[in-house]
């Protein structure tokens, strides 16, 4: 009998990670996204690697950038996706294509770290590789400008102080789990009590993605994460303690790093907006706070779009055929004196006596509204003379594209309720405010340079009248209006007035001449000195 010791096996060599194939499945699957539009689940990794094969396969690594890669092809990509994971919901089409994105990204970068760097060849790992494009990835990628791009994006990879340590899970499921185990006392004291005093759950989500365990399996914070952590409980004390007050879009964690990157947020996902991860931030990227000569200013754009017209390659439109009550003009100011004529606009206008106005649908109307504005209204208005009704609805056009910011008023078109059409055809122009009402039940005001008698006529021949409120604005002496203060009351009710209507009401004036002249010298001045004046020849079609 041998009394030696028997020597223990060798260590079996550990297989090398082949690259992912993918299956043939009989059946669909299925994957579930939360409300960021992130991918979860039993399956999330096996879902994010079969998104990674099908776009290695279907998209060239040959394109610049993810943005040049053709639509056909991402919608091709696209509907594989879907299919393979019944998918149903078309809206999830962007946040799959974020997914795939990352997963091209990936792939070319570890083509070159393990591949072009160790003179290796890829093509039998990944067989779906062209020789080809795996020639000419090469030969791109060893160029000088490609290495100096590389250059500068390793060094500001070393400016990461704090990166992530969730892998490719990211932050998807973490909560329950970080709950469970500070409530079990796997944070250091020291720690525990720092994170006590974070109340944001996304800095608290910062910090925990960024914790290291030690031996015993307890969590710690990191060199890099001690002074982060600390700021981090001090900002969060001064908002508990009503020191500061955090914007739209601020929390904790945005006051100690700074701004949010507009397209990936930190602690939600690399892949998820800043508009989408933060709530109140409005979804439009700018507010608009629009002062009186930046309206006058869009206004004055407007009218000399107006002014060039459309250029027309083929044939000249005919003038559109109107019926009772559609483009019947109607003068709203009178004539005023010393009107100075403007030589180069005359130019301008001689071979272009007519221009085609489109307002979209639901702005004026259900349908779209088409309607022509001679150019010598345009002449009769930078003169300061008649005013017409045309030049009325392009400013009610104007008006409803600059107040789109919390606004409460519809507009309706002056066109459809003159006095003329009223007498006429009054079916017509109840019909017209009764589908204007139905279509804009959200909003509270209606906004129209005239309309006593249109809701005379509607009250008369309705059995449910309705009881309106009505905002007056200044008038001229004697029984007429002055168009100009029309289109200024307009402007006043929808930038300003209608947002405290009725607890601060705006009673009748009587205006004296020299005010009224006054108002309308500034008003002229800030359409005539506006860079809208300085225009190009190209012709162009005005659309609201």
């Amino acid at each position: 009998m041998d009394d030696q010791p028997q020597r223990p096996p060798p260590p079996q060599e550990r297989k090398k990670r082949i690259a992912t194939q993918l299956i043939d499945c009989q059946e669909p699957q299925e994957i579930d996204f939360n409300h960021f539009g992130l991918h979860y689940g039993d399956k999330q990794i096996k879902f994010a690697n079969e998104c990674g094969v099908l776009t290695h396969s279907m998209i060239s690594i040959n394109y610049q950038t993810w943005k040049k890669v053709s639509q056909g092809e991402l919608e091709m990509l696209w509907l594989t996706i879907k299919r393979r994971w019944n998918i149903q919901n078309n809206k999830r089409r962007g946040d799959v294509l974020k997914i795939c994105n990352i997963a091209w990204k990936s792939y070319k970068k570890r083509l070159i770290r393990d591949f072009m760097a160790n003179g290796r060849d890829p093509i039998p790992i990944y067989p779906y590789l062209d020789p080809d494009t795996w020639k000419t990835f090469k030969k791109e990628r060893s160029s000088k400008e490609f290495q100096i791009i590389s250059e500068k994006e390793r060094a500001n990879a070393k400016l990461q102080k704090n990166p992530t340590r969730l892998g490719p899970h990211g932050y998807r499921g973490r909560q329950a789990q970080w709950e469970q185990e500070i409530a079990s006392g796997g944070l250091s004291e020291e720690l525990a009590s720092e994170l006590c005093k974070i109340k944001s759950q996304r800095s608290k989500d910062f910090v925990m993605g960024r914790l290291s365990k030690n031996e015993s399996g307890s969590y710690y914070a990191p060199l890099g994460m001690q002074a982060t952590l600390t700021k981090l409980a001090e900002v969060e004390s001064q908002i508990s303690r009503g020191d500061w007050v955090p914007e739209p879009g601020e929390d904790s964690l945005t006051a100690v790093l700074g701004r949010e990157h507009p397209v990936r947020t930190r602690a939600v996902g690399h892949t998820v907006g800043l508009r989408k991860a933060i709530h109140g931030i409005d979804k439009k990227k700018r507010k608009m706070r629009s002062t009186g000569s930046e309206l006058f200013y869009w206004l004055g754009l407007s009218v000399w779009g107006l002014i060039q017209g459309r250029k027309q390659q083929n044939s000249t439109p005919s003038l559109p055929q109107t019926s009772v009550g559609v483009c019947t003009r109607k003068n709203t100011l009178t004539p005023m004196n010393k009107s100075k004529p403007i030589e180069l606009l005359r130019e301008r206008l001689k071979n272009n006596p007519l221009s085609h106005v489109v307002a979209d649908d639901g702005i004026l109307e259900t349908d779209k509204f088409e309607f022509w504005v001679e150019h010598d209204e345009i002449l009769q208005l930078l003169n300061k003379r008649t005013l017409d009704v045309t030049i009325l609805t392009v400013w009610e056009m104007n008006l409803h594209s600059i107040a789109r910011v919390k606004n409460k008023c519809s507009f309706l078109n002056p066109h459809k309720i003159l006095g003329e059409s009223c007498q006429e055809n009054p079916e017509a122009v109840i019909n017209y405010i009764v589908d204007v009402m139905r279509i804009q039940q959200g909003k509270q005001f209606l906004i129209a340079p005239y309309l006593q008698r249109a809701f005379a006529r509607y009250g008369k021949y309705t059995s449910n009248p309705i009881s309106w409120t009505l905002d007056e604005c200044n008038q001229q002496p004697g029984d007429w209006e002055c168009g100009y203060y029309v289109m200024k009351w307009m402007m006043d009710f929808v930038m300003v007035e209608q947002h405290g209507f009725l607890s601060r009401m705006v009673l009748k004036k009587k205006s004296h001449d020299w005010k009224i002249w006054k108002d309308l010298e500034a008003l002229f001045r800030m359409i005539k000195d506006s860079k809208a004046m300085e225009v190009d020849n190209e012709h162009r079609n005005i659309k609201a």
